[in-house]
This record gives structure tokens, C-alpha cells and sequence, in this order.
């Protein structure tokens, strides 16, 4: 068996920095990193970790071999809230998702956004009156997604943006339960956690898919196709509804890395 590389080792010291990283991430991670040099090695609870502190190991992770390693629990979790989309998915099926999203991150497309950002911005402080009270971290979501909803699908979010972000802080607020031992079972039961994060995810989906829909009758529209007829099993165009087995919306405008 290979040696391991060094690290933390007893009860006591994976304790010490399980709590010290639940009241500051970075101060833990740093210490280790000082203490035991570019890659330390640790496990809690039987589940190995390895810390990696450089940059050519990071970009052997990310780039050079990235289809040797997957996600993490957290984000396979996720799939009962985001689906499998480009954040959760993996291999040849977040390949093919990558480079459908692809274009949309062009260098010269990116360097084009930067003009709806600032008219964005302008906008929203244009809003804001000398002696207010707002909550910046709202103002500041509102403010990402009318940009992420602009740039990235050409779709106006903001009159929808306050119906977004209560079922996303509803959602993530009844997220723990899925990150439980048999989190994807305990998400349909009859209790009021649960309850409140289907109720939070079925809003989601009903906010998403009305988008896809009017996106496509836009399209239609100024292209001036005819409206289609019944989506069948091989309609490409169908919009799959909230309650399909397709497991949730699609969630295009994150990354994998």
C-alpha cells in the first residue's frame, strides 16, 4: 500500500479541525497547508480528504486528469434539487452539457456582457435613496441573476427575481435533510421539512420551465413558426413539465469546476 501523504491524525485532531472549519473555513485549511506543506491527508468518520495546495496539483485535479475524480456527496445530494444538470452531472453527459453551454463563454461573448452589467448596475443604484436601509446580499442576488438571465439566455428574470430567491432560500433552508444517510428517500416523507422543500423545488421547477416556454415561443414567434403540435416521446421541443421523472430543472449557469 502507498505511503499517505502527512496530516492530522487521532480522534482528537480531526475533532479540533472539524470544529475550527464550522467557525472559519479558511484559517483551518491555511494551518494545514502550513503545517504539513502542499497536500495533507486526513479522514473523519472513515471518509478520507486530501487538501491540495498547489497550483500544478489543483489544475491536475480540474484539467490534466478530471475524468478520474467525481463530485463530492454534496453536490450528488443536490440532484433532488438542481436535477442533472451541467453543476451535478457527470462524464460524457456533463462533457456533452459543457460544450452545449460553451459558446455562451466565449472570450469575446464574456468581454460583451460587460456592458449589461454595468447598464444593470446603473440601474439598480439609480433605485437606491441616501439614508435607506437595503440588505446588500438581496439586493446584490437580485442583481446576478437579472444579469445571469440577461447575458446567458437573453430572458428578463426581475419581475421574477423575488419569487426565485424566497424558493431558493425556502429550498436550501430544508436542504440538510437531503444531505442525511438516505437524504434522497427522506426528502418524500410526510414530515414538515420535507414538505417545505418539495413545496419550494415545485416552484422552482414551475418558475423554470414557464421561462423555457416563453423563450421558445419567442423564438417561434419571430421566426414565425407554427405552434407545434402534442410533444410526443420524440419531440425535441417539448418542455417537460415540473412533475415529469426528468429530475428537475436544469441548472445551465453553473460550472462544473
Amino acid at each position: 500500500m502507498p505511503a499517505l501523504p502527512p496530516g492530522p491524525h487521532g480522534a482528537s485532531a480531526v475533532r479540533l479541525l472539524a470544529l475550527a472549519f464550522l467557525r472559519n473555513r479558511l484559517v483551518p485549511l491555511q494551518e494545514l497547508a502550513s503545517r504539513y506543506g502542499d497536500v495533507a491527508f486526513f479522514t473523519v468518520r472513515g471518509h478520507p480528504f486530501a487538501l491540495l495546495n498547489h497550483p500544478d496539483y489543483v489544475r491536475d485535479v480540474l484539467v490534466t486528469r478530471h475524468r478520474l475524480f467525481h463530485k463530492g456527496v454534496g453536490l450528488e445530494r443536490a440532484r433532488v434539487l438542481l436535477g442533472n444538470g451541467l453543476l451535478t452531472s457527470e462524464d460524457a453527459h456533463h462533457q456533452r452539457q459543457r460544450r452545449l453551454l460553451q459558446p455562451a463563454f466565449h472570450r469575446d461573448r464574456v468581454a460583451g456582457y460587460a456592458a449589461t452589467m454595468v447598464e444593470f448596475a446603473d440601474r439598480y443604484v439609480s433605485q437606491w435613496r441616501a439614508g435607506e436601509t437595503r440588505n446588500l446580499s438581496e439586493e446584490m442576488a437580485k442583481l446576478t441573476l437579472a444579469i445571469a438571465g440577461k447575458t446567458l439566455f437573453d430572458t428578463d428574470v426581475e419581475d421574477r427575481a423575488d419569487a426565485i430567491g424566497s424558493a431558493v432560500t425556502q429550498a436550501l433552508s430544508a436542504f440538510d435533510i437531503a444531505l442525511m444517510p438516505y437524504g434522497e428517500r427522506i426528502v418524500n416523507w410526510p414530515i414538515p421539512q420535507a414538505r417545505r422543500f418539495r413545496r419550494a423545488k415545485a416552484r422552482l421547477d414551475e418558475i423554470v420551465y414557464q421561462m423555457i416556454a416563453d423563450r421558445r415561443a419567442a423564438a417561434r414567434a419571430a421566426t414565425r413558426l407554427p405552434e407545434p403540435g402534442p410533444a410526443g416521446a420524440g419531440d425535441a421541443e417539448a418542455v417537460e413539465p415540473p412533475n415529469s421523472a426528468r429530475p428537475g430543472p436544469p441548472n445551465a449557469v453553473h460550472t462544473k469546476k
